[in-house]
């Protein structure tokens, strides 16, 4: 398959079609490139520098993320409704208590109570500096199940390749045996013969 061709039948499906239709395509192509790039992104998530970096990130301190939100300005953060509504999904179907039990933190608001609450305020500015210490958080906690998950499919996928290699070893040796056992046959029919 072509990938160049797949993403530009994507960008010109994309392009055409009504909005209902977007999401249908665009969950489609979420699936392909995770299909498609799951083993590079795994090979980078274990690169000692993005361990480092979630180390780090891990590392932040609370009341640090505070001051540089102060600092920041962040009075004038862009709305942003369907990040709200995913979120709101996302704690509605218990999955950010998932991605918590996945991180492990020892940090406090594991449900993420303040950015929820600002999910559901009419302006929909998540990142605010009530929301900072909550929105680091849930980006370590998702890079950190993100990297989890790569590693079991990395681990299902070895353990398949090892058993496909072991049959193919197996298979090999059970023919290179028969056809081991069929020259020696001919060989005793042979001298029979003579």
């Amino acid at each position: 398959m072509d990938h160049i061709a797949t993403v530009s039948g994507y960008l010109n499906h994309y392009r055409l079609s009504t909005p209902e239709e977007r999401t249908k395509y665009t969950l489609k192509f979420d699936d392909y490139l995770t299909s498609v790039c799951w083993r590079k992104n795994h090979r980078r998530i274990n690169h000692w520098a993005t361990i480092a970096l979630l180390a780090q990130l891990d590392k932040a301190a609370q009341h640090n993320l505070h001051d540089i939100a102060s600092n920041m300005g962040l009075a004038d953060a862009n709305h942003d409704v369907l990040l709200a509504k995913r979120l709101v999904n996302l704690a509605s179907g218990e999955f950010l208590k998932f991605l918590v039990k996945l991180y492990q933190s020892k940090k406090p608001a594991p449900e993420f109570p303040n950015l929820l609450q600002r999910c559901k305020h009419e302006s929909h500015v998540l990142y605010t500096k009530d929301t900072v210490a909550e929105f680091h958080n849930l980006l370590v906690a998702t890079l950190v199940a993100y990297a989890a998950v790569l590693q079991n499919m990395f681990m299902l996928t070895k353990e398949q390749e090892d058993a496909e290699k072991k049959y193919r070893t197996e298979e090999e040796s059970r023919v290179e045996g028969k056809t081991r056992a069929e020259k020696e046959r001919r060989r005793k029919n042979k001298w029979r013969r003579k």
